[in-house]
């Protein structure tokens, strides 16, 4: 049997790989209904060109957008897994084995010394963790390459709290109208999970 802290490596580089290059079934399935359903000319050729985007993307296992961003880890480690302080050290080699070979944009650029092409930080901060200790002996990965697109166009207000949810909801609509199509949907963020 492999190594523990191998498994756990692999598995990471074949999450982000799945998450790069395959929407999950329900997403994919609503893009094509939506492309089929919509009356506009100019929506749906765009809904097509993302379908067939999609397609070529899992035929070619090549990420779908060319934004695969930053690679961040949300993992809930039992503390009577086998290994602990090992699994951060294999989520990196994760992160640089995937980046080579799906290929992810390398996206980690020190401000000093320039990208390091293999989207782990100089000084571990990048790939992101997020480390939740939980009791057992079990371990849940969930890996998610996050691209910038959605956060380019993010906004920030401070409502008058006369103004309540009514205040809130017209912000919202105004962000949303401001970025329109420069913004990456929410619905395209995914995350694939591994629970050992």
């Amino acid at each position: 049997m492999k190594d523990i802290v191998q498994v756990v490596e692999d598995t990471a580089a074949q999450l982000l790989k799945i998450a790069a290059t395959i929407l999950p079934t329900q997403v994919k399935n609503t893009l094509i209904t939506d492309e089929v359903e919509t009356k506009g000319r100019l929506g749906k050729s765009q809904l097509h060109a993302i379908n067939e985007n999609v397609h070529i993307a899992e035929i070619q296992s090549k990420p779908m957008c060319q934004d695969t961003g930053l690679v961040a880890f949300f993992i809930k480690i039992g503390d009577k897994f086998p290994i602990r302080s090992e699994v951060k050290t294999a989520l990196i080699k994760a992160t640089k084995k995937a980046t080579s070979n799906i290929p992810l944009r390398p996206n980690a650029v020190d401000m000093f010394k320039g990208n390091t092409k293999n989207n782990v930080g100089l000084r571990g901060y990048v790939p992101w963790f997020y480390i939740d200790l939980v009791e057992g002996d079990k371990c849940e990965i969930i890996a998610l390459p996050k691209g910038g697109g959605s956060s380019n166009v993010g906004k920030m207000k401070m409502i008058p709290p006369g103004k309540g949810i009514k205040g809130v909801k017209e912000f919202v609509i105004e962000a949303v109208a401001a970025a329109g199509p420069s913004s990456l949907s929410a619905i395209y963020s995914w995350r694939r999970c591994w629970r050992w």
